[in-house]
């Protein structure tokens, strides 16, 4: 079992200043629970997430405009999709997963590449975590989702589409990804449970 970080608590000599760490005389502090993960980097247990270029993301649209779409992306405030990005159209209530575009100095968050996703379930994830969830190489998530032959799309904004299989049993194998998210061999772990669940 990995050593939990509590805020406060050393984490580094040199300077690695992000949204849950804090750095005094060039040396870095957690400022939140979390742990050092196999890369020897520090993992928040819980974050608030922060939409960044590049990340992909699950969302749902809220409102249709006539330039674009408004998405919900798990933020205080909704992520724009302009019609211009996407040939598909959309109508309320739609999932998509996509790629953030760009983010400005306020926040706003412009989506892009978006793919319409069938009607499925969504759940929430602690994004500081989803990239265990994802696992190396998409390990982990590849093994839940041919463990409950669901489809699966993990967004860095910590939403989880599901759709099809056995989805109240992925989505006990994510509760235990999270749960469990500072152990060692933990793919493993999965693997054999939803073996034995099948």
């Amino acid at each position: 079992m990995k050593k939990i970080i509590v805020p406060g608590e050393q984490i580094s000599e040199t300077r690695l200043l992000t949204e849950t760490t804090i750095v005094e005389n060039n040396k870095t502090f957690a400022s939140v629970t979390g742990f050092i993960n196999e890369e020897n980097k520090f993992v928040p247990i819980k974050s608030i997430y922060t939409p960044r270029q590049g990340d992909s993301i699950v969302g749902v649209v809220v409102y249709v405009k006539g330039n674009g779409y408004m998405i919900d992306i798990n933020t205080p405030f909704e992520g724009f999709l302009s019609g211009k990005d996407t040939c598909v159209p959309f109508s309320m209530g739609e999932i998509m997963y996509g790629k953030i575009k760009d983010v400005d100095e306020i926040g706003n968050v412009d989506i892009t590449e978006a793919r319409k996703l069938t009607p499925g379930k969504i759940i929430k994830f602690p994004s500081a975590k989803v990239p265990r969830l994802i696992g190396k190489k998409n390990s982990m998530i590849i093994t839940i989702a041919r463990g409950t032959d669901t489809e699966i799309y993990v967004g860095n904004n910590g939403y989880v589409y599901l759709s099809g299989g056995n989805i109240p049993l992925a989505i006990k194998a994510i509760n235990m990804v999270d749960k469990g998210s500072h152990t060692t061999g933990l793919t493993q772990q999965i693997s054999d449970f939803l073996t034995y669940k099948k």
